[in-house]
């Protein structure tokens, strides 16, 4: 990759971290006259380049220092959002959601989603039936 390519997608990236993480539109902010669909795709593509996902760890982990974020703290801010009795239901789900993806919750879950399924083959009253 030419190093005025990998710039671009550096803008791409930054616009990325600025707007809120829409990366169709990051990439439309850099590249004008793109269509939804070719600045879905293209991003996509460019969010896949090693030395891309590089940088996005470098600006991650620059983020994390600079504002002392560790994983522990934003456990425990969650934490006191859920104990907080002023807490609406609402924003205790929305923060159990985000320990679960902190703590590599979601993860396990999608991964039991993944695996092959299981189909059980019966036969009653001579009617072949098959579950899933």
């Amino acid at each position: 990759m030419k190093d005025s390519t990998f710039k671009k997608y550096c803008l791409v990236v930054d616009e990325w971290f600025v707007n809120g993480f829409n990366g169709t539109k990051a990439y439309q902010t850099i590249y004008t006259n793109s269509d939804y669909n070719t600045a879905d795709k293209g991003f996509r593509e460019i969010h896949e380049i090693p030395r891309i996902k590089e940088y996005i760890e470098s600006k991650q982990d620059a983020i994390s220092k600079t504002h002392h974020i560790t994983l522990k703290k934003q456990i425990d801010t969650l934490q006191d959002i859920i104990d907080n009795e002023e807490t609406s239901n609402r924003d205790k789900i929305t923060a159990i959601q985000e320990q679960n993806k902190l703590v590599g919750l979601y993860e396990q879950h999608n991964k039991q989603k993944t695996k092959e399924q299981k189909t059980i083959h019966l036969s009653i009253d001579g009617k072949d039936i098959e579950l899933k």
